[in-house]
């Protein structure tokens, strides 16, 4: 190796000359070396500074980590990310206080690298520099530093960080106030006042930390503070379930009224149920007392919810029975309504019998109080439900209430007898709820018992609602078989104007196949004769049967003997076919060739139509064999045209 190296030399040596270079002058005494080594350290070729590093980093000593940390202010980014792996992976003892310096850095990048390194390292010497230099930095470095305090508390950084908080950047004041709360959090460094002052910040985020802070630091002193924030409607809705579930911390009469205004009001449900949780969660005496005080409330709405909690949380306690019975009784009817649900809650027979007695007074609480009554008793009280459904003196509106009880219900099978006659009588009310709260009822019965009933109540019901109902509940009990409900048509006294109903349910499902021929039988003959009286309406069933496979048109070509109506029923199948939701079964050609190949004009007319809509090649096939003995020039046009369509799709 010639004694005298330059930069540009050690950059063209191969690897193993480099590090034998770099090793004797590293090692070396001499000054003229150490003056060489220094040279290198300063090339302005970021290659020798790379080359260095890779040799350094593996030198756990002073004079190697030196050259690292002056790399860190190097102007090419390259050899600074080369430097900051170097410093990481380096294992000198004492590299802290090496790069300790740093902070005071005027280079934004290697003074940020000191003081994000040495504050996750918890190294406490660099917090008086960080603190010294932090009013006088601008970000990103300063950013960096009240970040890194951080990870160094002491109190010491209070008066630096106070003046910051108040900055009129709102980042800068959010980063302050995050290592306040940090703080805080570990030993009471600010006073109360402090945090509650920001919890009223412009910035959401800092309204959030403030928030957090006075939570970990519980006080009776912060209540006020997180009553404002979770009543405030346009904080975000973490920070206000946080105050909520805060307010658990200081149980007082104070904090029940503003929770229980939380549920009257239009708060998102995950705050409601944070409220609700809290109550209950409270100790009794202060549930007890605070709810009590709420009863005397001006808004009803507090009043109904102070009396619902009331009746939830201290229902078995006497006093508070009694408070909510002398409540009740003293209730105009406007609150009696928003009263019932406490009733419900209370249980017992005092409060049944008041829910009894309000069955009598103005509708609506009829039908609160009923519909609260029927939710109160348990199984086995079918009968009694039952007494109070068939007393004449039970208002209408009462009836609805325990009636749809059932109708969500089923009713118990001690009961289903008994209510069976009544149920198929209050199909003829008058009042509309009724029918369809009955007719509700019915659906847990079987088609057999109830058939008349419906159908008796097709032939006179107006609403299309409750008509739904009906032929909802006739599929469901048919099944597959739709011949009972066809024989009870034929004997139903009625049945002309039940005809269209009938025809609407047969023709809403897939039916068994093998009951399909039977079907058109029963419907054919008397008394129906459905084909004499509606052949329209005969048709349109035997067109849902052929969709479905259960018949052929061979099968209702000989049940209709009359050419005319057969012609009838193929222009219906051609409308059929046309629908592109329908999926018709391939037209037997044969048959419909040996029916209306030789008839007259229109009968050829229309089989050549049934040819194009059947669109096979085979029906191509008999349209031109057709068309080749057709002499009507009308004839001609139509099965050229439909000849057209099968071949060239339809191009002129």
């Amino acid at each position: 190796m010639p004694e005298a190296l330059s930069p540009d030399q050690f950059r063209f040596l191969d690897e193993f000359g480099r590090y034998a270079a770099f090793l004797r002058l590293y090692s070396s005494s001499d000054p003229q070396d150490s003056s060489l080594l220094e040279s290198m350290y300063r090339s302005e070729d970021p290659l020798v500074p790379l080359m260095l590093l890779q040799y350094l980093v593996d030198i756990p000593e002073k004079n190697a980590l030196l050259p690292i940390i002056r790399f860190l202010e190097n102007d090419n980014p390259a050899v600074v990310r080369a430097a900051m792996n170097a410093y990481k992976k380096n294992h000198y003892p004492g590299k802290a206080k090496l790069l300790k310096p740093l902070i005071l850095s005027r280079d934004v990048t290697a003074c940020r690298f000191a003081v994000r390194t040495l504050s996750r390292a918890g190294f406490p010497d660099a917090l008086p520099l960080i603190l010294r230099e932090l009013p006088e930095r601008e970000d990103p470095v300063r950013s960096e530093m009240l970040i890194a305090l951080r990870f160094l508390p002491d109190r010491r950084t209070v008066p630096t960080l106070l003046p910051l908080a108040d900055s009129r950047e709102e980042p800068v004041r959010y980063l302050a106030m995050q290592t306040l709360a940090a703080l805080q959090e570990r030993e009471p460094v600010l006073p109360a006042s402090f945090f509650i002052a920001k919890a009223k910040d412009e910035s959401l985020r800092i309204r959030r930390v403030a928030l957090e802070a006075l939570q970990r630091r519980s006080s009776p002193a912060y209540t006020g503070v997180l009553i404002e924030a979770a009543l405030r409607e346009d904080e975000d809705e973490a920070s206000r379930e946080r105050a909520i579930r805060a307010l658990a911390a200081f149980p007082s009469t104070d904090v029940v009224g503003p929770l229980v205004s939380l549920l009257c009001g239009d708060a998102p449900a995950a705050l409601k149920l944070s409220a609700e949780v809290v109550l209950k969660n409270l100790p009794p005496r202060i549930q007890k007392g605070g709810l009590v005080r709420l009863l005397d409330a001006a808004a009803l709405d507090l009043r109904r919810w102070a009396a619902l909690l009331l009746a939830q949380f201290q229902g078995s306690d006497p006093a508070v029975r009694r408070i909510l019975l002398e409540l009740w009784r003293r209730a105009d009817d406007e609150s009696a309504v928003e009263l019932t649900e406490m009733l419900r809650e209370l249980r017992g027979a005092d409060a049944e019998g008041l829910l009894i007695e309000a069955m009598r007074r103005d509708p609506l609480v009829a039908y609160s109080a009923a519909g609260a009554l029927a939710r109160i008793l348990g199984a086995g009280s079918g009968p009694r439900i039952l007494g109070m459904l068939q007393d004449p003196a039970t208002p209408a509106m009462a009836k609805q209430a325990l009636l749809a009880h059932w109708s969500k219900r089923p009713p118990e099978d001690a009961v289903r007898p008994a209510l069976l006659p009544w149920l198929l009588e209050t199909l003829h009310d008058p009042v509309l709820n009724m029918r369809y709260l009955a007719l509700q009822t019915l659906a847990s019965y079987p088609l057999d018992r109830k058939l008349g009933g419906l159908l008796g109540l097709l032939c006179r019901e107006s609403s299309p609602d409750v008509v739904r109902v009906v032929d909802r509940q006739l599929l469901l009990g048919l099944g597959l078989d739709p011949l009972p409900l066809v024989r009870a048509l034929a004997e139903h006294p009625e049945r002309s104007r039940l005809i269209g109903h009938v025809v609407r349910v047969l023709t809403s499902q897939a039916w068994d196949r093998d009951l399909s021929v039977p079907l058109l039988e029963l419907l054919d003959a008397e008394p129906l004769g459905l084909l004499d009286r509606n052949p329209e309406a005969f048709f349109a069933v035997c067109a849902h049967l052929m969709e479905g496979r259960g018949v052929m048109l061979q099968t209702v070509w000989t049940i209709v003997d009359d050419d005319r109506l057969r012609r009838r029923f193929l222009e219906m199948v051609l409308s059929f076919r046309a629908n592109p939701k329908r999926r018709f079964p391939a037209l037997p050609i044969g048959f419909l060739h040996a029916q209306l190949a030789a008839g007259n004009a229109e009968e050829r007319a229309l089989y050549y139509r049934l040819l194009e809509s059947d669109g096979s090649i085979a029906a191509a096939e008999a349209l031109a064999a057709a068309l080749v003995r057709e002499v009507d020039g009308a004839c001609l046009r139509v099965g050229t045209a439909a000849l057209r369509k099968l071949v060239i799709g339809g191009a002129p």
